[in-house]
């Protein structure tokens, strides 16, 4: 049934101000290099001395303090050249770029007639990061391919996101979900919408405290996700990997001692390179299939579909015959797929258009001791979710860039036992009773059937601007539409039963056995903030201005709470007293009106 029908139409909004003193924490898919180059023998500024970021248009020249700053840069590790008129060019390898922090690394160039040559050194990363005073754990494409892993959400677990996906002591549904810069978190219970393969993962971060202004709805804990592009050369890769699951416990674990190497299939595969006809468009793409039987299953001992058993003896299990075929059956089984495609196109040296989609889906059971002896009459599970992303970067000049995307993020989840709902196998619910106390169901299907699903269309920007050497402002703004359906049904069968087949039904929304809604909430936020950063401080000052609409709706009377089957005779809607008891249908075109 319908949950309330009081509409809220002013929406609530909520000012934020926040004064942290922490290092920055924006959402972010670039870093920041920054640093000073000077002369190694008196110690002197190097005025005009250019560093570049190899294989990339990215670079700075020093100022008269010789200090220089690269904003933009794509996280990973980076090689940065510098060079100066009468010095010897120098190279650093390694140096590792992080999303929404600033790498400090100095020069000291020697005089070019002292030396043989070009200078290459290694970078080594600080054992202490003064730039890093949140807590955070960050993961890079190379260490998260040493990982034993199946998915990021363990990823994300060892990385500190605490148990059931949380942090700070919070729950999963108080952390937010970032692709890319982009959230990409379900607005129905806040899970994240679309899940991402860790192969095509270039960095993962997990922040679990001192939040910036930019991020209005995170609570416990941030995951940001960086995906990788494609390259000038083409790459591809190939893996699959076998297993099963080994216990010599079979006293414990039902069917455990049968090892079969397929029980656990995954395979990858990924490709990445320029664009045929198109050299300046690259492409990464990335396909994976894991098929999992899980480790806990049950026996089919019973016919679940045509139980041989009386209707008029349920509670008698004398009556109830054991004819199943005795097989096995996986009762925590998970099928998943991915796919991924991301295109960069360089519309010129400083600006560059991008395309992502991403697509997840998962078929999976969620084990029920109850069933054990008839495993078949269970829910099977479906979770999907897509995310396209179409994002414009450019940079102003070397001190301003800013960025803006358009996305669309879809997630849906749904579980019944038979596509159809008026399937014949469904049996009545009297089959499922328990032919005696604390014993498992030897008869019967699940009668339950939900979907939901949510849609948002999202529209984001976001401007950085290094203003000297100390202040690194941003502000933006986000813009959220969302589309949330519900639907939970228990099917009905008939109240008489006159022979071995009858017709379920779905019972309208007035019934107990029928709620539904769906809404459409709006989410608005702008936010500006400053990083301000000293040798031996970091302080961020932000502020930020939330609005949200939920478009929800409660009773008119939270007194009597059925709009259906009013308890109370006599109400007041709109000013006006009506008696509801008499004019039911009119008081439902009615409620809901009220403001």
């Amino acid at each position: 049934m319908w949950l309330g029908n009081r509409s809220f139409r002013n929406g609530t909004a909520g000012l934020w101000l926040f004064i942290v003193m922490s290092s920055a924490v924006f959402a972010g898919t670039t870093g920041k290099i920054a640093g000073r180059i000077t002369d190694n023998e008196n110690g002197d500024a190097v005025i005009g001395a250019a560093v570049l970021v190899q294989g990339t248009s990215l670079g700075a020249a020093a100022d008269i303090n010789g200090d220089f700053y690269i904003l933009n840069v794509p996280p990973g590790n980076v090689t940065l050249k510098v060079n100066a008129i009468g010095y010897a060019p120098q190279t650093l390898e390694g140096l590792r770029v992080i999303s929404d922090q600033t790498s400090t690394v100095n020069f000291e160039l020697s005089v070019e007639a002292l030396t043989t040559g070009e200078v290459v050194i290694t970078a080594e990363r600080k054992l202490i990061e003064n730039d890093r005073t949140f807590a955070t754990s960050t993961v890079g494409s190379a260490d998260m391919q040493a990982l034993r892993v199946a998915n990021l959400a363990q990823v994300i677990e060892m990385g500190g996101g605490g148990g059931g996906g949380g942090g700070r002591g919070g729950r999963s549904g108080e952390v937010m979900y970032l692709v890319d810069g982009i959230s990409v978190t379900d607005a129905y219970d806040n899970s994240q919408g679309t899940q991402v393969d860790n192969k095509v993962v270039q960095e993962l971060q997990v922040i679990s405290g001192t939040f910036n202004a930019e991020y209005g709805q995170a609570m416990s804990g941030i995951v940001n996700i960086v995906t990788k592009e494609g390259a000038p050369e083409y790459h591809g890769t190939a893996s699959t990997e076998f297993g099963d699951y080994v216990s010599s416990h079979d006293d414990t674990w039902m069917n455990i001692g049968h090892v079969s190497p397929l029980d656990v299939q995954d395979y990858t595969f990924t490709l990445y390179g320029p664009t045929p006809l198109m050299n300046k468009l690259s492409f990464y793409g990335s396909l994976r299939y894991l098929d999992d039987d899980g480790w806990l299953y049950g026996q089919r001992r019973w016919n679940v579909y045509n139980p041989n058993v009386d209707p008029e003896h349920f509670s008698d299990s004398s009556y109830v015959l054991r004819d199943g075929d005795e097989s096995y059956a996986a009762m925590n089984y998970n099928l998943e797929r991915w796919a991924n495609l991301k295109l960069s196109y360089p519309l010129n040296e400083k600006t560059k258009l991008s395309y992502s989609t991403f697509y997840s889906a998962r078929t999976y059971r969620d084990y029920a001791h109850d069933w054990k002896y008839i495993p078949d009459g269970t829910l099977r599970r479906y979770r999907d979710g897509r995310t396209n992303v179409l994002r414009l970067n450019q940079t102003l000049s070397a001190a301003v860039f800013y960025e803006a995307s358009l996305t669309n993020t879809y997630s849906e989840y749904q579980h019944y036992l038979f596509e159809d709902w008026d399937d014949e196998r469904y049996l009545h619910p009297d089959y499922a009773v328990k032919p005696a106390g604390n014993t498992l169901f030897v008869a019967g299907t699940d009668l339950a059937r939900f979907r939901r699903y949510t849609n948002t269309n999202q529209v984001t920007g976001a401007m950085s601007w290094q203003v000297g050497k100390l202040h690194l402002l941003k502000g933006g703004l986000d813009l959220k539409a969302h589309e949330v359906f519900y639907e939970d049904i228990t099917l009905s069968p008939p109240q008489v039963i006159t022979s071995r087949e009858w017709d379920f039904s779905i019972e309208p929304l007035s019934a107990r056995s029928h709620d539904m809604y769906k809404n459409n909430p709006t989410e608005f936020g702008l936010y500006v903030q400053d990083k301000f950063e000293l040798p031996s401080l970091i302080v961020n000052f932000g502020l930020r201005f939330d609005y949200f609409d939920p478009d929800g709706r409660v009773p008119t009377d939270p007194r009597d709470p059925s709009i259906y089957d009013p308890l109370q005779e006599w109400r007041v809607v709109d000013g006006d007293s009506v008696n509801v008891l008499e004019d039911t249908a009119a008081e439902r075109r009615r409620i809901g009106t009220t403001t």
